[in-house]
């Protein structure tokens, strides 16, 4: 068993272990609400702090340039952002590396992080309280495993006497190369995961439509069928609930499938074909004599990215569950002071009090709509950014091509 799984086992069993112990003392809830707290507290203690590498001698840009590169090389998915890298790490895991400094040194800083979908997983499991001790095992995971990966990878890249190699140059064209297919991998990879997520949103919505729609047709039958005997009344409705239901499900489950597919599709073929051009290229491998070179690869591919980013608009909140999380409770704290306001009103008491509850869920609703529309915009910021880094990086490679058999 490695060291560091050796670890989570024994920091979970040490966490859980101490709460399970209090319930004869503190009963169940008691020890539920402390593990709620417990798993806050955590993330708040791993997640929060950053943690010196080292230094660079050379300006942040470079620096991360000089990291990203060494990171793709060790087909690791990387995305780079002002000042910081994003580095996947295992499943859910995710690694913030931060380059701060001046123009002639920097120094390195990471922190780990989760995907939306691991923070979604973790959120879950706490809000609904009786799973919040499975949290904790969750949240260590992602901390050990970013902490191995910092161990074991990230270490070893930065230089003992923080001087970045003779060798390598930011604008050399296997850099540039590189980091073009890696870039282009994980634009078309995180399209094919957030349209798969959108297709799988849809899906979840058709069930509900299936499940709304039997309970209806359940009701109707049973209060308009003119069958005297219940029973068989019952069972007519249950049949006639089930088969539309059923019918219903399955076409627009079907239409759903139809209108994602070619797009899911679409996205899996371009990331596995960037995959293995980027493969080709890290080991300098010639491309097959029918295949296009990595340079026409990643031309094509610029057709393809508006499709790609626009997957990330069609995914909206999906794509931040934080950012979900946070509406979803301003949206829900509005429609409770909302209907409070209205039973008060209805009971004719304290009219005072129901016009703050009334004027109290017009505040949440518009933070909540201030709050979604700064997000959008923000939103189509961070795609305008990718497609002009897409377009520069596309340039600047092309640039040096030329360059480089002009000097031939």
């Amino acid at each position: 068993m490695e060291r560091g799984t050796t670890r989570i086992l024994i920091v979970t069993a040490i966490i859980v272990g101490a709460l399970v112990a209090s319930v004869p003392f503190l009963g169940l809830f008691a020890v539920l609400f402390g593990a709620m707290i417990a798993d806050c507290a955590l993330i708040v203690v791993l997640f929060v702090p950053r943690t010196r590498l080292g230094t660079l001698r050379a300006n942040p840009e470079d620096a991360l340039t000089f990291i990203a590169h060494g990171l793709r090389l060790a087909q690791y998915r990387v995305k780079p952002s002002p000042g910081r890298l994003s580095v996947w790490v295992g499943r859910g895991g995710l690694v913030e590396i931060q380059a701060r400094g001046t123009a002639a040194e920097c120094e390195i800083t990471w922190k780990a992080y989760a995907t939306p979908g691991a923070w979604g997983t973790v959120a879950t499991l706490i809000v609904l309280a009786w799973t919040a001790m499975a949290a904790i095992p969750v949240v260590v995971y992602l901390y050990f495993r970013a902490a191995a990966f910092v161990r074991k990878q990230l270490l070893s890249m930065i230089p003992a006497d923080g001087a970045i190699p003779a060798s390598f140059h930011p604008d050399d064209i296997s850099v540039l190369l590189v980091a073009g297919l890696a870039e282009g991998h994980r634009l078309a990879e995180e399209a094919y995961e957030l349209e798969r997520t959108t297709y799988q949103d849809h899906q979840g919505i058709v069930l509900l439509i299936a499940i709304l729609t039997a309970f209806l047709l359940l009701a109707w039958v049973l209060v308009s069928s003119p069958e005297p005997d219940l029973t068989v009344r019952f069972q007519n409705a249950v049949q006639t609930a089930i088969l539309s239901a059923v019918a219903l499900g399955g076409a627009l489950a079907l239409f759903v499938r139809l209108h994602f597919r070619p797009r899911i599709l679409r996205f899996r073929e371009w990331s596995g074909r960037l995959a293995a051009a980027l493969e080709r290229e890290v080991r300098r491998e010639p491309p097959a004599a029918e295949a296009p070179s990595a340079f026409e690869l990643l031309s094509s591919a610029t057709i393809e990215l508006p499709r790609w980013l626009d997957a990330t608009r069609r995914a909206g909140l999906a794509a931040d569950f934080g950012m979900w999380t946070l509406l979803f409770l301003l949206a829900l704290s509005a429609f409770q002071l909302f209907w409070y306001a209205a039973a008060l009103a209805l009971s004719g008491v304290a009219l005072y009090f129901t016009a703050l509850l009334f004027l109290g869920g017009v505040g949440l609703s518009a933070v909540a709509y201030t709050i979604n529309r700064r997000w959008k915009e923000r939103q189509e910021q961070q795609i305008g950014a990718e497609m002009t880094r897409w377009q520069g990086r596309l340039e600047t490679t092309r640039a040096q091509m030329e360059q480089f058999l002009k000097d031939l």
